[in-house]
């Protein structure tokens, strides 16, 4: 049987790349910290959140061969919007720009090293996209043991929490109780 752990994180996600290192006064060896703000916050949210799932679904921490899947949702800026609500023409319909997709999967790779997984050199494949949301920006992140009998579909995980794509950006599903 395959565990898979699956679980959202809101807030906006924050890439893990790029290095400073400078010279302490009267140090004789470089300080590195991580260059991207906001980053600490943002891996203790994801490791809290894949700990709370990990917790609920009974799994254990994984050591063998590993696959995620995340969606990363990102604010589609009122520019591209009409002023109905509708999309304007030629706005993208994905997020091409700043933060680079590998950089934000290697913050999610390390914050759920030691949580799920025991080293991020476990993980063999990884589905990863960034999509736009209009009011929920966050990551869908799903982890589960390699398998090439299944197909991980990012597209998938968003729907299972709530939430399908119209016109380039993600909304939630209308479940009929709304106005």
């Amino acid at each position: 049987m395959i565990c898979a752990v699956e679980f959202f994180v809101p807030g906006r996600a924050r890439p893990q790349g790029s290095k400073k290192a400078f010279m302490a006064k009267g140090g004789r060896f470089p300080v590195v910290v991580e260059s991207s703000p906001g980053l600490k916050p943002w891996r203790t949210d994801v490791a809290s959140h894949a700990l709370f799932a990990r917790q609920q679904a009974g799994a254990e921490l994984l050591v063998g061969a590993v696959e995620i899947g995340v969606a990363f949702a990102f604010l589609r800026p009122l520019s591209h919007l009409l002023t109905g609500g509708g999309l304007r023409k030629g706005a993208p319909m994905r997020p091409q720009g700043p933060p680079d997709i590998d950089k934000l999967a290697r913050g999610i790779f390390d914050s759920l090293t030691g949580i799920l997984f025991r080293d991020d050199s476990l993980v063999v494949r990884c589905l990863a996209e960034k999509i736009y949301t209009r009011d929920r920006p966050g990551a869908f992140i799903r982890v589960q043991p390699a398998d090439d009998r299944l197909v991980m579909e990012s597209r998938h995980l968003v729907e299972r929490h709530g939430f399908h794509e119209i016109d380039g950006d993600l909304r939630p599903i209308d479940t009929g109780g709304g106005q």
